[in-house]
Protein backbone atom coordinates (compact mmCIF):
# COMPACT_ATOMS: atom_id res chain seq x y z
CA UNK A 1 0.00 0.00 0.00
CA UNK A 2 2.85 2.40 0.80
CA UNK A 3 4.26 1.95 -2.71
CA UNK A 4 0.88 2.80 -4.25
CA UNK A 5 0.54 5.90 -2.09
CA UNK A 6 4.02 6.99 -3.24
CA UNK A 7 2.81 6.57 -6.81
CA UNK A 8 -0.09 8.85 -5.97
CA UNK A 9 2.23 11.54 -4.67
CA UNK A 10 4.35 11.31 -7.81
CA UNK A 11 1.18 11.62 -9.91
CA UNK A 12 0.28 14.78 -8.01
CA UNK A 13 3.50 16.45 -9.16
CA UNK A 14 3.65 14.85 -12.60
CA UNK A 15 3.14 18.21 -14.28
CA UNK A 16 6.54 19.37 -13.01
CA UNK A 17 8.55 16.46 -14.47
CA UNK A 18 9.37 15.96 -18.15
CA UNK A 19 8.34 12.89 -20.13
CA UNK A 20 11.11 11.31 -22.21
CA UNK A 21 9.14 10.76 -25.39
CA UNK A 22 12.35 9.99 -27.29
CA UNK A 23 13.03 7.02 -25.03
CA UNK A 24 9.51 5.69 -25.57
CA UNK A 25 9.82 6.22 -29.32
CA UNK A 26 13.06 4.19 -29.35
CA UNK A 27 11.09 1.16 -28.13
CA UNK A 28 7.61 1.50 -29.62
CA UNK A 29 6.37 1.26 -33.18
CA UNK A 30 4.47 4.29 -34.57
CA UNK A 31 1.08 2.71 -33.85
CA UNK A 32 2.09 1.88 -30.27
CA UNK A 33 3.47 5.38 -29.74
CA UNK A 34 -0.04 6.67 -30.39
CA UNK A 35 -1.24 4.64 -27.43
CA UNK A 36 1.60 5.89 -25.23
CA UNK A 37 0.67 9.48 -26.04
CA UNK A 38 -2.93 8.76 -24.96
CA UNK A 39 -1.78 7.93 -21.45
CA UNK A 40 -1.89 10.46 -18.63
CA UNK A 41 1.37 12.20 -17.94
CA UNK A 42 1.77 10.47 -14.58
CA UNK A 43 1.22 7.05 -16.19
CA UNK A 44 3.78 7.85 -18.88
CA UNK A 45 6.34 8.75 -16.23
CA UNK A 46 5.55 5.63 -14.23
CA UNK A 47 5.93 3.41 -17.30
CA UNK A 48 9.25 5.00 -18.24
CA UNK A 49 10.50 4.40 -14.70
CA UNK A 50 9.51 0.74 -15.00
CA UNK A 51 11.38 0.55 -18.30
CA UNK A 52 14.51 2.16 -16.84
CA UNK A 53 14.49 -0.20 -13.86
CA UNK A 54 14.19 -3.27 -16.06
CA UNK A 55 17.07 -2.08 -18.20
CA UNK A 56 19.07 -1.40 -15.07
CA UNK A 57 18.50 -5.02 -14.07
CA UNK A 58 19.87 -6.11 -17.43
CA UNK A 59 16.65 -6.85 -19.31
CA UNK A 60 16.50 -5.87 -22.97
CA UNK A 61 13.79 -8.15 -24.39
CA UNK A 62 11.75 -5.95 -26.79
CA UNK A 63 8.44 -7.52 -25.77
CA UNK A 64 9.15 -6.90 -22.09
CA UNK A 65 10.14 -3.29 -22.72
CA UNK A 66 6.98 -2.74 -24.75
CA UNK A 67 4.94 -4.18 -21.89
CA UNK A 68 6.75 -1.90 -19.45
CA UNK A 69 5.66 1.16 -21.41
CA UNK A 70 2.06 0.14 -22.15
CA UNK A 71 0.91 -2.13 -19.30
CA UNK A 72 -1.32 0.66 -17.93
CA UNK A 73 -2.62 2.14 -21.18
CA UNK A 74 -6.06 0.63 -20.50
CA UNK A 75 -6.51 3.14 -17.68
CA UNK A 76 -6.85 5.82 -20.36
CA UNK A 77 -10.27 4.46 -21.35
CA UNK A 78 -12.01 6.16 -18.44
CA UNK A 79 -11.34 9.06 -16.05
CA UNK A 80 -9.09 7.90 -13.22
CA UNK A 81 -8.28 10.75 -10.88
CA UNK A 82 -5.79 10.87 -8.04
CA UNK A 83 -8.55 10.64 -5.43
CA UNK A 84 -9.93 7.58 -7.25
CA UNK A 85 -6.56 5.86 -6.94
CA UNK A 86 -6.30 6.75 -3.28
CA UNK A 87 -9.74 5.33 -2.52
CA UNK A 88 -8.91 2.11 -4.37
CA UNK A 89 -5.63 1.67 -2.47
CA UNK A 90 -7.32 2.23 0.90
CA UNK A 91 -10.25 -0.09 0.21
CA UNK A 92 -7.96 -2.81 -1.17
CA UNK A 93 -6.00 -2.66 2.08
CA UNK A 94 -8.99 -2.50 4.44
CA UNK A 95 -11.56 -4.64 2.60
CA UNK A 96 -9.93 -6.55 -0.26
CA UNK A 97 -13.01 -8.73 -0.93
CA UNK A 98 -15.19 -5.65 -1.28
CA UNK A 99 -12.66 -4.01 -3.59
CA UNK A 100 -12.54 -7.12 -5.77
CA UNK A 101 -16.33 -7.32 -5.94
CA UNK A 102 -16.57 -3.66 -6.97
CA UNK A 103 -13.76 -4.16 -9.46
CA UNK A 104 -15.62 -6.73 -11.51
CA UNK A 105 -18.59 -4.53 -12.33
CA UNK A 106 -19.11 -2.04 -15.10
CA UNK A 107 -16.90 1.08 -14.84
CA UNK A 108 -19.73 3.39 -13.82
CA UNK A 109 -20.62 5.27 -10.66
CA UNK A 110 -18.83 4.22 -7.50
CA UNK A 111 -17.55 1.11 -9.23
CA UNK A 112 -15.62 3.05 -11.87
CA UNK A 113 -12.24 3.44 -10.09
CA UNK A 114 -12.30 -0.17 -8.86
CA UNK A 115 -13.22 -1.48 -12.31
CA UNK A 116 -10.35 0.47 -13.84
CA UNK A 117 -7.90 -0.84 -11.25
CA UNK A 118 -8.92 -4.50 -11.66
CA UNK A 119 -9.79 -4.61 -15.37
CA UNK A 120 -7.20 -2.36 -16.98
CA UNK A 121 -4.75 -5.23 -17.72
CA UNK A 122 -7.32 -6.81 -20.05
CA UNK A 123 -8.15 -3.46 -21.63
CA UNK A 124 -4.47 -2.66 -22.09
CA UNK A 125 -3.87 -6.03 -23.75
CA UNK A 126 -6.77 -5.49 -26.13
CA UNK A 127 -5.52 -2.04 -27.09
CA UNK A 128 -1.92 -3.04 -27.75
CA UNK A 129 -3.01 -6.14 -29.67
CA UNK A 130 -5.21 -4.00 -31.90
CA UNK A 131 -2.23 -1.67 -32.46
CA UNK A 132 -0.02 -4.53 -33.64
CA UNK A 133 2.03 -5.47 -30.58
CA UNK A 134 3.60 -8.91 -30.62
CA UNK A 135 1.83 -11.74 -28.74
CA UNK A 136 4.41 -11.93 -25.94
CA UNK A 137 4.01 -8.24 -25.10
CA UNK A 138 0.23 -8.64 -25.14
CA UNK A 139 0.40 -11.66 -22.83
CA UNK A 140 2.74 -9.92 -20.37
CA UNK A 141 0.46 -6.90 -20.23
CA UNK A 142 -2.66 -9.01 -19.73
CA UNK A 143 -1.01 -10.96 -16.87
CA UNK A 144 0.89 -8.17 -15.14
CA UNK A 145 -1.56 -7.94 -12.24
CA UNK A 146 -2.02 -11.64 -11.60
CA UNK A 147 -0.65 -13.10 -8.32
CA UNK A 148 3.15 -13.41 -8.47
CA UNK A 149 4.97 -16.72 -8.58
CA UNK A 150 5.15 -18.06 -4.99
CA UNK A 151 8.48 -18.31 -3.15
CA UNK A 152 10.74 -16.83 -5.84
CA UNK A 153 14.47 -17.11 -5.24
CA UNK A 154 16.16 -13.92 -3.97
CA UNK A 155 18.70 -12.21 -6.18
CA UNK A 156 21.44 -9.82 -5.21
CA UNK A 157 23.48 -7.96 -7.79
CA UNK A 158 26.37 -5.61 -7.18
CA UNK A 159 25.14 -2.02 -7.07
CA UNK A 160 21.49 -3.01 -6.76
CA UNK A 161 19.34 -3.66 -3.69
CA UNK A 162 18.28 -7.22 -2.95
CA UNK A 163 15.09 -8.07 -4.78
CA UNK A 164 12.50 -10.73 -4.08
CA UNK A 165 12.16 -12.26 -7.50
CA UNK A 166 13.99 -14.90 -9.50
CA UNK A 167 15.98 -13.90 -12.56
CA UNK A 168 17.30 -15.94 -15.44
CA UNK A 169 20.96 -15.17 -16.07
CA UNK A 170 20.42 -16.03 -19.72
CA UNK A 171 17.63 -13.47 -20.06
CA UNK A 172 19.70 -10.87 -18.24
CA UNK A 173 22.70 -11.49 -20.42
CA UNK A 174 24.71 -12.32 -17.30
CA UNK A 175 27.21 -15.10 -16.71
CA UNK A 176 27.41 -17.45 -13.79
CA UNK A 177 30.83 -16.12 -12.87
CA UNK A 178 29.83 -12.46 -12.75
CA UNK A 179 30.90 -10.92 -9.47
CA UNK A 180 27.92 -9.77 -7.43
CA UNK A 181 25.44 -12.21 -8.93
CA UNK A 182 24.16 -14.72 -6.39
CA UNK A 183 21.54 -16.61 -8.39
CA UNK A 184 21.19 -19.47 -10.80
CA UNK A 185 18.64 -19.99 -13.54
CA UNK A 186 15.43 -21.44 -12.13
CA UNK A 187 14.56 -24.09 -14.72
CA UNK A 188 11.18 -24.73 -13.11
CA UNK A 189 9.94 -21.36 -14.35
CA UNK A 190 9.24 -20.62 -17.97
CA UNK A 191 10.86 -17.70 -19.70
CA UNK A 192 7.47 -16.05 -19.69
CA UNK A 193 7.17 -16.34 -15.93
CA UNK A 194 10.63 -14.87 -15.48
CA UNK A 195 9.81 -11.89 -17.66
CA UNK A 196 6.44 -11.44 -15.97
CA UNK A 197 7.97 -11.57 -12.49
CA UNK A 198 10.50 -8.91 -13.46
CA UNK A 199 7.75 -6.70 -14.90
CA UNK A 200 5.67 -7.06 -11.74
CA UNK A 201 8.63 -6.27 -9.50
CA UNK A 202 9.55 -3.14 -11.45
CA UNK A 203 5.90 -2.07 -11.56
CA UNK A 204 5.51 -2.47 -7.79
CA UNK A 205 8.74 -0.56 -7.16
CA UNK A 206 7.63 2.45 -9.17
Amino acid sequence: MIARLRQGLRALFAWARPVDMALAASILSPSLRVLFRQMRRSEQQHSLNVLRMLRGWGYDDPSLLTAALLHDVGKSRYPFYLWDRTIVVLVKAAAPKLAKRLGHGKPTGLRRPFAISFQHPQWSAEMVAAAGADPLAVALIEAHQRPPTPNPSPVKREGLPETNFSLSLRLRGGKGGDRGVEATTDTSQSDFDLLLTALQAADDAN
